[in-house]
This record gives C-alpha cells, sequence and structure tokens, in this order.
C-alpha cells in the first residue's frame, strides 16, 4: 500500500469467539493501561479506521516485530 505498512486483516480472539477476521487487524502496544490490561491499536480492513484503546491482556491481539 501506500504508506508501505501491509496489515492482513486477521481480526482478534475474544472470550471464545473470533471478531473482525477479514474486516480489521488488532495490534497490541508495548504500553499497558494497568496490570491486566495493554493498549491496542484496531485498524479497518474495507473502511478508514484506526483507532487506540485498551483490553483485558486476556484476550488475543496480534504482535508487529520491527527490526533496525
Amino acid at each position: 500500500n501506500a504508506s508501505g505498512f501491509s496489515v492482513v486483516p486477521a481480526g482478534c480472539y475474544m472470550g471464545g469467539f473470533f471478531y473482525g477476521f477479514g474486516y480489521g487487524a488488532f495490534f497490541w502496544s508495548a504500553t499497558e493501561f494497568d496490570s491486566d490490561a495493554a493498549y491496542f491499536r484496531a485498524l479497518g480492513y474495507d473502511y478508514a479506521m484506526m483507532i487506540r484503546s485498551n483490553s483485558d491482556k486476556y484476550y488475543s491481539r496480534s504482535v508487529r516485530c520491527l527490526h533496525d
């Protein structure tokens, strides 16, 4: 894509079911919200959406590793 950041809309796993598969990507941040939660970013695939929110660490999000 134009920005060079290609994302697969893998969705996320939330309490026994998958959410957003094929529609969005959810990535953990390295920043904690508190001891039980951390921040994440959500990117929409077919629509312009990018949010920052927090979620319990119990749920699954993707991780993007950077190498310099």
